[in-house]
C-alpha cells in the first residue's frame, strides 16, 4: 500500500471514530430519563462526574423558578411547582410497594436501606415485623397519615426500635444523651430529652426531607407546617431546630442514595425534592430567619 492510500485509510478511520463519539453525545443529551434509567432497577456504574453531566436534564423542571427569588417568594414558587407536578399521591398502606423502588439496596436484591443508618435489610412489603414507616416530620406535629403523612419523598422505612427511640423529638445536636439501638445494635444516633441527633451520614438527608415537607406542606398549604428555631415543641405543627438543620444541610452534601431516591420518588409521584437538586434553596428561604440562621448561611 502506497503512502497516499495509507493516509486516506487513516483519515477514514479517524472520521468514523469522531462520528461515533458525536452520536453517543447526542444520544445522551437527548435522553431525559438517562439518570432515572441508570439508577432504578439496575445499579448505576456512573462516577460522580458522570452524574453531574447526567443530572442536568432535570434543570428544565425548575425553569419557572426565578434565580433571584428569596425567602417567602421562593418557597411560594416551589410550592406552586409541587402542586403542578405532584400528580400521584401515595397512600400510607401503599408505601409497602414504594419502598422497594425508592429505598432499594442496589447491591442486594430484595433488601431496602433503612432511615438514619442506611442498614440493608430484607423487606417483603409487610410492616408487621421489625420495619415500619418513619415520619421524619412526626405524625403528632401536624402530618397525619395522608398528604405529607404518606408522601414518598418524606416517609422512610425504619427499624422499629430506632423509630421508637426517636419518637416525635425535634432535631438538634445532643450534648448529653444516649445512643439509640437498631435491632439490638447500638448506633451513632443520639437521643436527648428534647431532641434527636441523627448520625453524621444521615444529617444532611434528614435536613433536606424536613425542608421539603416545610415547603410543600407549609404556610401556602392547608397543613400550615412550619420549621422553627427551637426544640421541645411537642405536638402541634412546628418542628425544629432550623439553624441546626441549615448547618447540617451545608456540612453534609447530597449523596448518591439521596439522588437515586429523588429520581425514584419522581417516577412514582411526578414531583421532586428541590433541596436535593438545589441545597442552596434552604438558605435562600430560611437563611434570614434570625441571627443564628444568618450566621450559618452567610
Amino acid at each position: 500500500m502506497n503512502k497516499k492510500n495509507s493516509f486516506l485509510l487513516l483519515s477514514c478511520l479517524m472520521a468514523s471514530c469522531l462520528l461515533s463519539s458525536c452520536d453517543k453525545k447526542i444520544e445522551n443529551n437527548n435522553s431525559s430519563n438517562l439518570f432515572i434509567s441508570s439508577s432504578i432497577g439496575e445499579e448505576s456504574n456512573s462516577t460522580s462526574s458522570d452524574i453531574v453531566e447526567e443530572e442536568k436534564y432535570y434543570e428544565g423542571y425548575y425553569q419557572d423558578i426565578a434565580k433571584k427569588l428569596m425567602g417567602n417568594q421562593l418557597r411560594s414558587s416551589l410550592y406552586d411547582l409541587m402542586i403542578k407536578t405532584h400528580t400521584y399521591y401515595t397512600s400510607y398502606s401503599g408505601l409497602s410497594s414504594v419502598y422497594p423502588k425508592t429505598d432499594k439496596d442496589s447491591n442486594k436484591n430484595g433488601n431496602i436501606l433503612l432511615c438514619y443508618t442506611n442498614t440493608s435489610r430484607a423487606f417483603n412489603g409487610s410492616f408487621s415485623g421489625s420495619i415500619n414507616r418513619e415520619h421524619v416530620w412526626p405524625d403528632s406535629k401536624g402530618v397525619g397519615k395522608s398528604g405529607p403523612g404518606s408522601d414518598a419523598h418524606h416517609l422512610r422505612p425504619c427499624d422499629l426500635s430506632l423509630n421508637s427511640s426517636r419518637g416525635n423529638l425535634d432535631f438538634d445536636e445532643v450534648s448529653n444523651g444516649r445512643y439509640a439501638s437498631e435491632n439490638g445494635i447500638t448506633t451513632q444516633n443520639k437521643v436527648g430529652s428534647n431532641a434527636f441527633e441523627p448520625q453524621d451520614s444521615a444529617k444532611g438527608n434528614i435536613a433536606r426531607i424536613i425542608f421539603y415537607v416545610g415547603m410543600h406542606y407549609g404556610p401556602e398549604s392547608s397543613y400550615n407546617l412550619t420549621i422553627v428555631d427551637t426544640i421541645g415543641n411537642g405536638k402541634g405543627k412546628s418542628i425544629g431546630k432550623l439553624s441546626t438543620l441549615l448547618k447540617w444541610n451545608l456540612e453534609h452534601p447530597v449523596g448518591m442514595d439521596e439522588r437515586r431516591r429523588n429520581e425514584a420518588a419522581q417516577v412514582i409521584q411526578g414531583n421532586r425534592n428541590p433541596f436535593i437538586d438545589h441545597p442552596e434553596f434552604a438558605c435562600k428561604i430560611w437563611g434570614d430567619y434570625n441571627e443564628a440562621t444568618r450566621a450559618i448561611c452567610k
